[in-house]
This record gives structure tokens, C-alpha cells and sequence, in this order.
């Protein structure tokens, strides 16, 4: 009998697949980056489809899919794939929630340092030879704008495994720490030590830099808008290393340069991966802004456990008969519709 195919459609490195799946699957790297790409020979062979987040897992794809019990998403957000239709098909969603944690909230309160201190404004200008800073009146030209953080209150928007990460790294610098997060039951900010605000007009109007770490929904697409900033206080910072479109990047554009936001900083845009230009977001042409290429999540260590986990609940999936019985990050429990021709007894 011929081994079940696991195909990785946005990778060719299959090493770490390949060594957890030794025996138990045939590992394929598609290595495409647009859905056109994916050949409907290649994808009816899946069994089991890995995928990172270039490649838009929407009905279409799903329905070509036609004998794939499983879809593992490599990280911890799922908002490229349609989770919804793949319940209904009997193909399960699992992700990997753990892996990056440390990573992203270290990138994230980095990105809150370089604001508050201006370190990457001031490593570039010298660099460049943009300003001198022989005289004391130049570094307090140059460095203008940088502050002091203790004291100073940082607002969580989102209090998963990685908000709370960020919140306990930040308290050692000073910052009182809110979080807004409709989803938490009561009782987790007195176990932090943080405090907990019931609306994000209450969040935005007491915080000096506002951090985002919750999902991409219809819900929370553009959830920082024209309307919300205005509920802002003056001066304050933004920080963004989870999905791009949380923000309406115009509206904060044009709070950059109206002074009323003091400064970005974002590892994520809506339309990736980001090219520094005008055209491909708002934000490269407002001042005061630090982008990064959606690179919040990576460590030589992240990768390799990333990968590992992944490929471990790939094999969970193939092994077992029914996803109750051998998965460990469901995600579309919900309105699942069993599949015999999928999932069977072996």
C-alpha cells in the first residue's frame, strides 16, 4: 500500500517533515506562493496540506483538496484559510499556538524601546551621516521626542499567550500595563497584576502606546480606524506584530502626520510581503514609522519547533480515525462535518 502524501504548499525545505514522518508519510514541498501555482493533480494527492501564510486556503482550493483530512497551519494565526468551509468538507484546521511566543513578544516590546528611545532614528542618521551629534544642542535636535517609560501605561489589545508575554516583560520597565480582551472570563488581570479595561474607547484614551495582539476577523478587521483613533491620546504610540489588517492604514497615516500619533511601529502591513514604497502601503510615506517584514515570529530555534510541532499533528492525523481522538490544536471543531471518505477507520 502506498504511503499517505503530506504536502507543504508554500515550502520546499522538508527536512524537519521528513524526519518526523519517516515510515508513517511521503513528504512533498510544493514551494508555490499564489494559489494558480497549485496543480489539481498535486493537491488531490495531499492527505494532509501544510501551509504557512502565502497561500490563500479559501473554498476554491479546499474543494480541490478532494481526499485531504487535514490542513496544519504553520503558526499560531489562521486567518488565510476558510475554516468554515473546510469543517463542512471534513478536513480539519490545526495550527501550531505555542511556537513563536517568546519570539513575537520580545519583537514587540523591542519595537515599543525603539519608539520610546528612537534608538533605530538615531543608529540610521548616524550611519548615514544624515546629522552630526558633535554638540550636546545636536543629539537634543536628533533624539527629541524620545522618553522616559516608567510610568508610563501600555494598553494591550488582545491578551493571548503572546499579549501576556508582553505584558510580563514590560512590568520590569516601568509600565503600568492595561489589556482590553472581550473574550477573557474575570480573574486573569489580578493574577498578572495587570488591569483590565471593558471597552477599547477606555483602553485608547488611558494608554501611551497600544500594543495589538489579537486575531484578524470580520470583527476585528480595521479595529484602529478614523473613529478610534480619535479616542487616542495625544502623542501616543502604536505597535502592531500581529496581522496587518487590524489597522486602516490610511487613517493612522494621517494621524502620523498630524502629530496626534507620535509613532509606529509594525512588523505587519495589509498587503504583504511590504516593498518600502508609497504604493505599497500608506505608512511608508508618513513619517515616524519603523516597518519590518513580518519577521516578529522567526528565531533559528522558532523555525525548528515550529516545523517539528506541525509535522507531529500531521502524523496525529494520519494515524488516528476521528480529529477528537488524536489532535491537539483543533481549530474548526465547529460545524464539523465527519467525511468517511476522509477520516476512516484504517
Amino acid at each position: 500500500m502506498a504511503k499517505p502524501i503530506v504536502v507543504i504548499l508554500d515550502s520546499s525545505d522538508v527536512a524537519v517533515e521528513a524526519s518526523v514522518l519517516d515510515g508513517t508519510a511521503t513528504v512533498i514541498g510544493a514551494d508555490k506562493h499564489s494559489n494558480e501555482d497549485l496543480s489539481d493533480d498535486l493537491l488531490a494527492s495531499a492527505d494532509v496540506a501544510l501551509v504557512f501564510h502565502t497561500i490563500q486556503v479559501n473554498e476554491t482550493l479546499l474543494k480541490r483538496l478532494t481526499k485531504c483530512r487535514a490542513i496544519v497551519r504553520f503558526g499560531a494565526g489562521y486567518d488565510n484559510i476558510d475554516t468554515k468551509t473546510a469543517a463542512s468538507l471534513g478536513i480539519s484546521v490545526s495550527n501550531s499556538p505555542a511556537y513563536g511566543t517568546e519570539e513575537v513578544a520580545d519583537f514587540a516590546l523591542s519595537l515599543i524601546l525603539n519608539l520610546y528611545r528612537r534608538t533605530t532614528w538615531l543608529a540610521e542618521k548616524l550611519k548615514t551621516g544624515a546629522a552630526s551629534f558633535a554638540r550636546v544642542v545636536d543629539i537634543e535636535r536628533e533624539a527629541k521626542g524620545a522618553r522616559r517609560m516608567r510610568g508610563q501605561t501600555l494598553g494591550l489589545v488582545g491578551l493571548g499567550n503572546i499579549g501576556t508575554a508582553v505584558a510580563l516583560r514590560a512590568k520590569p520597565f516601568g509600565f503600568n500595563v492595561v489589556f482590553y480582551d472581550p473574550f477573557l472570563s474575570e480573574g486573569i488581570s489580578k493574577a498578572l497584576g495587570i488591569s483590565r479595561m471593558y471597552s477599547l474607547k477606555d483602553l485608547l484614551g488611558q494608554s501611551d502606546v497600544i500594543s495589538f495582539h489579537c486575531g484578524l476577523s470580520s470583527q476585528t478587521k480595521h479595529i484602529l480606524n478614523a473613529d478610534t483613533l480619535a479616542f487616542l491620546k495625544k502623542g501616543s504610540f502604536i505597535v502592531n506584530t500581529a496581522r496587518g489588517g487590524l489597522i486602516d492604514e490610511e487613517a493612522l497615516a494621517a494621524a502620523l502626520r498630524s502629530g496626534h500619533v507620535s509613532g509606529a511601529a509594525l512588523d505587519v502591513v495589509e498587503a504583504e510581503p511590504c516593498v518600502f514604497s508609497p504604493s505599497s502601503s500608506p505608512l511608508c510615506s508618513a513619517p515616524n514609522v519603523i516597518l519590518t517584514p513580518h519577521a516578529a515570529w522567526y528565531s533559528d530555534q522558532s523555525i525548528i519547533e515550529n516545523r517539528r510541532t506541525c509535522a507531529e499533528e500531521a502524523k496525529r492525523a494520519l494515524l488516528g480515525t476521528t480529529p477528537e481522538s488524536c489532535l491537539r490544536s483543533w481549530v474548526n471543531r465547529s460545524g464539523f462535518v465527519a467525511n468517511s471518505d476522509r477520516w476512516s477507520q484504517k
